[in-house]
C-alpha cells in the first residue's frame, strides 16, 4: 500500500491536475488529497475507484500492482479530465447539448482509436 501516495502524486502531476482540482472532482477538501499523497490516510474503495477514473489509470496501478498505461493521455491530461472540463459549465437548460457534445466527442475518440489500431 505504500506505493499509493507516490503513484497518486505522480499520475496527478502527469495529467497537470492540482490537488485542489482533484479534491473538487472528488467533493472532498484539498487537505484530504494532501493526506492521501503524504500517506497519512487512505481513501475508501469508492473514492479510490473515483480517483482511478478521473486520472484514467487502474486501481491496481495506483496501489502499485502494475505498470502505467499512459496511452489514454493527450497533452498530459486524461481524455476524461478534458471532456469533464470542456462541458462542465453547462447548466440544466443545456443538458441535451452536453450529452450531444459528449457523444460526438466519444464517437470521434472511437474513430481515432480505430484508425490507430488499423495502422498498427
Amino acid at each position: 500500500m505504500d506505493k499509493f501516495p507516490e503513484r497518486l502524486r505522480e499520475v496527478r502531476k502527469r495529467v497537470n491536475m492540482s490537488q485542489a482540482d482533484l479534491a473538487k472532482h472528488l467533493c472532498v477538501a484539498k487537505s484530504t488529497v494532501s493526506g492521501y499523497e503524504r500517506g497519512v490516510s487512505m481513501p475508501d474503495i469508492y473514492t479510490l475507484s473515483k480517483i482511478a477514473g478521473i486520472l484514467n489509470v487502474s486501481i491496481d496501478y495506483l496501489l502499485g500492482r502494475e505498470v502505467p498505461n499512459y496511452r489514454g493521455l493527450r497533452n498530459g491530461k486524461s481524455k476524461k479530465y478534458i471532456l469533464t472540463n470542456k462541458y462542465r459549465k453547462k447548466d440544466d437548460y443545456d443538458y441535451k447539448t452536453v450529452n450531444w457534445g459528449l457523444m460526438t466527442e466519444m464517437i470521434k475518440n472511437i474513430r481515432e482509436t480505430e484508425r490507430y489500431l488499423e495502422s498498427s
